[in-house]
């Protein structure tokens, strides 16, 4: 996210001389790796389903109308539900594990857990009689919803520091923070023309996010040389934007085939801040036998902010068979180019005179998800579901300074039923998602590329218990 019109000033922990190697820096090193890719979902689109059997249907649903999620996958089809539900409620409960090992040398794991609830789904009719056909519906949900907070330390005793010669002590630690939260209040309108409908979703997404990352390296000897390293980034803003969601819907040779396109999303304002601070002192960074000094800090609030969402298209499809309904859908999100998200002013560094700017950005990728379902009836009252889907990253391949962060590709599982009870509609399921991605880790580097593993397997898995009730 940290921008720099000259190549960043070295604040991690101290360099050893080229003879010999201080490896008990090494694990703050490889795990500032690991921190850059341990976080939540944000780059991913299918993570998040919203209502009951849509959710348990893996989202495969815009080709199919099944419930008031369809203002969501496809308000086209809004219009053709015989008799939608008057309110939808969806309840998802989450844990989410997300884990770092590298092997070499010098070795790491890091593992960040998560318990509780996953975005809901709250939606409704507009009961006005005077539509007639024409329905209008209401909606709010959460499209992003992450919390994480990752922190190790290290203490010990070795040589450290170039110059004396001797055992110091040291200190080392490394915290890594991230929070998103995205919700998307909606309203859609649907009309039927015989046995097609077409609708439109006006949705407005507040957008709230920050970041941050910290290392602090401390030596001291006894002689009474010391050390320290501080490197802080961090930022934290807020979006509010509108987009829309066209759908059309109708039957075609015995199928049920949906379409949708949606819309980039408009900026219409926001705010926030940046943050940069690296500091060095009483470390011989080039190896002269002279300490040099380095304090580089800045802090800018009030500045404007923007999010940019891309463009999609998707296409889905559903047909039965006997008492058994097949699902699919696929979905393709265009990239979105490099954009500002927060622009500071560039600063001098304090101690150099360099200029700096600790920008903040953000790209993607495009993106291909594809989503399967199955749902089974046993009669009127209950129903078996079972999907897959795939639900891909749109973080760029490589090294990346923007907003996104996740960059591994997930893969969900969902199975469950559905049945009638006091008058209400059920729903009880189970989720499984899984995805794995290996990390290079500074292959080029010569000070630490040895005892360093040449990746880090970053592994997530996701468990999700899922209720929900219609009326």
């Amino acid at each position: 996210m940290i921008h720099n019109a000259r190549p960043p000033v070295t604040s991690a922990a101290p360099r050893p001389c080229p003879a010999r190697r201080a490896r008990p820096w090494l694990p703050l090193v490889l795990t500032a790796c690991a921190a850059a890719t341990a976080a939540a979902q944000d780059t991913h689109y299918w993570t998040n389903q919203y209502g009951d059997r849509a959710t348990l249907l893996g989202g495969a649903v815009v080709g199919s109308a099944v419930d008031l999620s369809a203002v969501y996958y496809n308000p086209g089809a809004l219009s053709l539900i015989e008799s939608p539900d008057l309110i939808a409620a969806t309840k998802v409960f989450e844990w989410a594990r997300v884990t770092a090992e590298g092997g070499g040398d010098i070795g790491a794991k890091l593992g960040d857990n998560r318990l509780g609830l996953a975005p809901g789904f709250f939606a409704g009719l507009l009961p006005f009689r005077f539509l007639r056909d024409d329905r209008l519906s209401y909606s709010l949900f959460t499209r992003y919803n992450f919390d994480a907070t990752l922190r190790t330390v290290g203490t010990g005793q070795d040589d450290i520091l170039p110059i004396p010669e001797g055992i110091e002590d040291f200190y080392g630690s490394l915290e890594f923070t991230g929070k998103l939260s995205e919700t998307w209040v909606g309203l859609t309108w649907s009309r039927p023309f015989a046995n097609i409908g077409v609708g439109v979703s006006n949705f407005l997404a507040v957008r709230s996010e920050r970041g941050g990352r910290e290392v602090l390296a401390e030596a001291y000897s006894p002689a009474g040389a010391a050390a320290i390293s501080v490197d802080r980034e961090a930022y934290e803003y807020f979006n509010y934007r509108v987009l829309w969601k066209v759908g059309v819907a109708g039957e075609w040779q015995g199928w049920s085939i949906g379409v949708t396109l949606t819309t980039p999303s408009i900026s219409l304002f926001g705010s926030g801040q940046a943050e940069l601070n690296r500091t060095v002192f009483g470390q011989d960074t080039d190896g002269d036998g002279v300490a040099d000094p380095v304090f580089a800090a800045d802090f800018q609030d009030g500045l404007g902010a923007q999010y940019r969402s891309p463009f999609s298209a998707a296409v889905g499809a559903s047909r039965r068979f006997g008492a058994t309904r097949l699902h699919l859908t696929g979905e393709w999100f265009a990239p979105v180019g490099t954009s500002v998200v927060l622009d500071p002013e560039p600063f001098e560094a304090q101690s150099s005179g360099d200029t700096l700017a600790s920008t903040v950005t953000q790209s993607l990728q495009a993106v291909l998800n594809l989503g399967a379902g199955i749902e089974h009836h046993f009669g009127p009252r209950t129903a078996l579901y079972g999907s897959v889907r795939t639900d891909q990253s749109g973080r760029l391949p490589g090294p990346s300074s923007d907003v996104g962060i996740t960059s591994w590709d997930i893969y969900f599982l969902s199975a469950g039923a559905r049945f009638q009870a006091a008058g209400a509609d059920f729903t009880l399921g189970v989720g499984y998602g899984f995805g794995s991605q290996a990390v290079p880790l500074n292959p080029n580097d010569d000070d630490v590329g040895d005892p360093l593993p040449a990746e880090l397997r970053v592994r997530y898995r996701n468990y999700r218990l899922i209720f929900a009730f219609a009326f």
